[in-house]
């Protein structure tokens, strides 16, 4: 048996180079968060729906998608076909005035959404059989079962809250210029959430203001 060297005489050559910096182990992938305010734009958003049934609902937000790019006019009834085949195994009426149509397909490259608001309530066999003043519709690419998760519960926590609904079934149609005059500033209230403007302008400040509020969580919780 070979006899064990002390270490003061093992070659220099196999000791590991002092002056070589080492590169740290790369950090753990961390998720995008998602979030209502990541997906919607005043493009994408109908303060009064026209619709007062659920497959018409899909189909004028689908439209509004249509009308802006964001779905192909050649993909339109494809994505409607993926979106009624969601709905038809349950309804995506969670309760609470809330609707959530989505699906995944081939036909988008990324995520895309619409928000449609019904002060009159639309049929859409929620599962509390309320009808629904709310309705955000998704679209995700094919397979990305992760993203359509995250998507799903983002848009979930932002309507859980009671106060995000109340200001957005409380929020006119379009700014009036008596507003504008008498309210040049456009004042806010406590929570930083203008007190004035159309419907559209409350969905994206509401939707912002839940990113700043949901800043340390996971965008995921409480769904």
């Amino acid at each position: 048996q070979a006899p064990i060297r002390p270490a003061s005489v093992i070659s220099k050559s196999r000791l590991p180079d002092a002056s070589h910096t080492y590169a740290p182990p790369p950090k753990p992938w961390t998720k995008q968060r998602m979030t209502l305010g990541n997906l919607l734009s005043t493009d994408s958003i109908i303060p009064e729906m026209q619709a007062t049934e659920r497959y018409a609902a899909i189909a004028e937000l689908v439209n509004l998608l249509v009308s802006h790019g964001q779905i192909a006019e050649a993909d339109r009834d494809a994505v409607l076909a993926a979106l009624r085949a969601r709905e038809e195994t349950m309804s995506t009426g969670i309760g609470f005035g809330i609707a959530i149509p989505h699906a995944s397909s081939e036909r988008v490259t990324k995520v895309v959404a619409a928000f449609g608001r019904s002060s009159g309530g639309i049929e859409f066999e929620a599962l509390d059989n309320a009808l629904v003043k709310f309705v955000v519709l998704f679209v995700v690419p094919k397979d990305q079962f992760q993203t359509h998760l995250r998507t799903l519960a983002a848009i979930a926590k932002f309507l859980n809250d009671r106060s995000v609904r109340e200001r957005l079934a409380e929020a006119p149609h379009e700014r009036h210029r008596e507003d504008d005059q008498d309210h040049p500033d456009d004042g806010a209230s406590q929570d930083g959430i203008p007190n004035s403007g159309s419907a559209k302008g409350i969905i994206v400040h509401l939707a912002q203001h839940d990113i700043e509020r949901t800043e340390n969580d996971d965008g995921i919780g409480d769904v």
